[in-house]
């Protein structure tokens, strides 16, 4: 017989994803569920909305020798359940998930169960009614036995048990011991109490779903939208490795790929991948070696959460994958370019934990020597977190440790004169320490023109009669550059302007710009070392500075407390360091 008109709304535009039941338990729970709608509608006009039901009962049998979507998965999770003839007529169909309609409590989440009958909640504190009250303890479910949700630090879609043994799943998605399991498959069974279901994601247009999702983010949950790479659903063109499922690419080298991933734990990292085409089998060893030996050693000192840490290696036959944490979504060239991150306390915290994270590499023994806005990553804005990130140039170091070879390593803008002079002495952990200045002159000290007052650039004319730009280091020597080249005027203009901006900062009322001066002294051993700058910054309290500024507007100076109107280091001194 017929029952289309019993049936939930037919209209299903935003359907993107299905619980199916998959075992005999689940089958028989749907159906006496479905039943007791039918014979009460007026019950359950929430709860019918996320029910898609067959219009006509088939056998028992016949439902459960219904192939799943995946008819090759035989990780079914076994359950006890009492047997019932298989000629039985039920209803068969799936729970969806609808965007279009919300749960009851959205930032709950599609809550499941059977529910309490309580008047003062007409939706028996569930949106999903997984069985009948009266066989709850038949099927194993609890009146509120689980939470289908997107979770509020990934915005991965994930069940959430109510106790840690009540939602199961097979092992390849297995979840946290605290009852979260992160959905990241297309397809995967799921057990709820002894009752068997297949989830399954059933989007057909990601665009579509994509912004869809974004509007539900905001308007609804009241979050602000995630990655674009973390609003799409999984596929069968996913790539796992290992317990990661790869998603959007973040990032690109000459020779390897830097892209997002997540675990059914709900733990976003990001993935170096390096292809064996490119990498010789010692050099992809030795890069694991270092970044594991890099992480340990600095693990061990205060800070260490500012700087990006490895959590393994993984190869295959076609490429080794290098997992880091934490994931950053933003990095300081993209605050830097967003209108509405005016404000300076915020970005000074930024700039603080970076150079913390600075310092712990130091404590630890390496120098960075590539640090700039988009080498700083932001892991949240609230409350902020900035990491150190691409340690790809890190080395070991000893204070001064390594000879200068302009135009290798590093860039341009943000390079410190003793690594482009040329000259046969040796740099060292301060080199790091003129880039953040550099990064706190774009940061914390703007100005109207360029952000680096010194870096500037050259015409090039090429062989087809194309001119384009090149950056240039005004403390390289003009010797070392490969024609075209900069002009010597160039050189010289280029010096000067430095000398200018920085002798206004010396000594004046503001110590932000004084502190900053001393990171930029152009003689290492009158320059700053990262303990100084860090002492000094503790000092300023940039937690306390004032918060939102105009676009534009030059921000008002950072007055010292009272007590804090020592100096380190000669001012004198470095004056006559800085005419050098």
């Amino acid at each position: 017989m017929s029952v289309q008109q019993d049936t939930p709304s037919q209209a299903k535009p935003y359907n993107f994803a299905t619980l199916t039941p998959r075992n005999q338990n689940a089958i028989l729970a749907f159906s006496d569920v479905w039943e007791h709608m039918r014979q009460c509608p007026m019950e359950y006009t929430h709860h019918r909305h996320f029910l898609d039901v067959s219009p006509d009962q088939r056998s028992l049998g016949a439902a459960l020798n219904e192939p799943a979507a995946d008819s090759t998965d035989d990780t079914e999770l076994d359950t006890g359940s009492d047997h019932h003839p298989l000629d039985r007529l039920v209803w068969t169909g799936k729970f969806v998930f609808n965007l279009s309609r919300p749960p009851e409590m959205p930032q709950l989440g599609w809550r499941c169960g059977h529910g309490r009958r309580w008047e003062i909640d007409p939706f028996g504190r569930v949106d999903i009614v997984l069985c009948l009250a009266e066989d709850g303890k038949k099927h194993g479910i609890h009146p509120n036995h689980c939470f289908f949700r997107f979770l509020p630090a990934t915005d991965a879609f994930a069940i959430h048990a109510r106790h840690p043994t009540g939602v199961d799943a097979d092992e390849a998605i297995k979840g946290r011991n605290d009852g979260i399991v992160v959905l990241n498959r297309p397809r995967q069974m799921l057990r709820i109490g002894q009752a068997n279901y297949e989830f399954s994601y059933s989007v057909v247009d990601e665009d579509a779903f994509r912004v869809d999702r974004e509007n539900y983010m905001r308007d609804i949950l009241h979050r602000p939208s995630p990655p674009t790479f973390q609003l799409s659903t999984p596929s069968d063109n996913d790539i796992h490795v290992g317990k990661w499922r790869l998603l959007g690419r973040v990032g690109q080298g000459s020779e390897s790929v830097v892209v997002s991933a997540m675990s059914s734990e709900n733990q976003i990292v990001v993935v170096k991948t390096l292809n064996r085409l490119h990498f010789r089998q010692q050099d992809i060893a030795a890069e694991i070696r270092r970044n594991r030996r890099l992480t340990e050693r600095v693990s061990s000192f205060a800070d260490s959460q500012y700087v990006l840490a490895f959590l393994e290696g993984i190869t295959n036959d076609q490429a080794a994958y290098l997992v880091f944490e934490p994931h950053a979504r933003h990095d300081l060239n993209a605050v830097l370019q967003d209108p509405r991150a005016h404000n300076r306390r915020l970005l000074a915290q930024l700039f603080q934990q970076a150079l913390r994270g600075v310092g712990a590499l130091h404590a630890a023994g390496f120098m960075h020597r590539d640090l700039k806005p988009a080498n700083i990553g932001v892991v949240r804005m609230d409350p902020p977190q900035a990491i150190v990130l691409d340690l790809g140039s890190a080395m070991e170091c000893s204070e001064f440790h390594r000879k200068s070879d302009p135009g290798t390593i590093g860039t341009v803008g943000y390079l410190a004169p003793e690594m482009e002079d040329g000259n046969p002495e040796v740099y060292g952990t301060k080199v790091d320490v003129w880039a953040m200045g550099c990064v706190a002159l774009e940061l914390l000290l703007p100005r109207d023109g360029p952000r680096i007052p010194w870096n500037s650039t050259y015409t090039v004319i090429s062989r087809d009669d194309t001119a384009r730009t090149k950056q240039f280091n005004p403390w390289r020597s003009f010797e070392t550059f490969t024609p075209p080249c900069p002009t010597v005027l160039q050189l010289e203009t280029q010096r000067k302007t430095y000398k200018t901006t920085l002798d206004a900062m010396f000594g004046g009322e503001d110590p932000l710009e004084d502190a900053v001066a001393k990171m930029l002294i152009i003689p290492p051993h009158w320059r700053w070392d990262i303990a100084s700058v860090l002492a000094e910054f503790e000092e300023l309290h940039v937690e306390d500075w004032p918060g939102q500024i105009a676009a534009g507007e030059t921000p008002p100076p950072v007055m010292r407390q009272p007590d804090q109107g020592h100096e380190r280091g000669s001012t004198i001194g470095a004056r006559k360091a800085l005419r050098t």
